[in-house]
């Protein structure tokens, strides 16, 4: 049975900017993003190309969420990305979100989603022989430079890699 995987903006900058955003693509095959997500990484940079391009490939698939009156509620809390990516968990019956924002994870895991984010992927992809654990502590610092919010405790964790 596919693993359907549902991600919201930032991982996908993210990794494009370590580029890594195949990554997902070898943990779990395909990627599903709403509508809006696909929308905001077309106006970000880095990651608009490199989305398109994995879009084209076929392994990141743009939804159509259908539930909109329930997106229109959650935007009163949320931005669009976040709020689409709640709906469209809910409609594919997703196995799991990848979401970085604070705020959203903590409504994500009342809605009993299960979450991950730009560090547990590539935590996973060290746990599966993708990336190397030598190479995290390089990784991170990389994604707090560009603007990622990273604990210190969590850079901690990581620097004895």
């Amino acid at each position: 049975m596919e693993k359907i995987v549902v991600s919201d903006t930032s991982p996908l900058i993210g990794l494009a900017h370590l580029g890594l955003l195949t990554i997902p693509k070898m943990l779990w095959g395909k990627l599903y993003v709403p509508n809006a997500v696909f929308a905001e990484v077309l106006r970000k940079s880095p990651g608009r190309e490199e989305v398109q391009r994995a879009v084209s490939d076929g392994w990141i698939i743009v939804k159509k969420v259908n539930d909109m009156a329930t997106v229109k509620i959650l935007n009163d809390v949320f931005g669009p990305g976040e709020s689409e990516c709640f709906v469209l968990v809910r409609e594919l019956k997703a196995h799991l979100l990848v979401m970085d924002e604070k705020r959203g994870r903590k409504a994500a895991k009342r809605f009993g989603f299960r979450l991950t984010g730009t560090v547990g992927i590539l935590t996973t992809a060290v746990e599966k022989g993708l990336l190397q654990a030598e190479d995290m502590p390089a990784l991170l610092k990389k994604l707090k430079d560009c603007g990622f919010r990273l604990s210190n405790d969590l850079m901690r964790q990581f620097a004895g890699s």
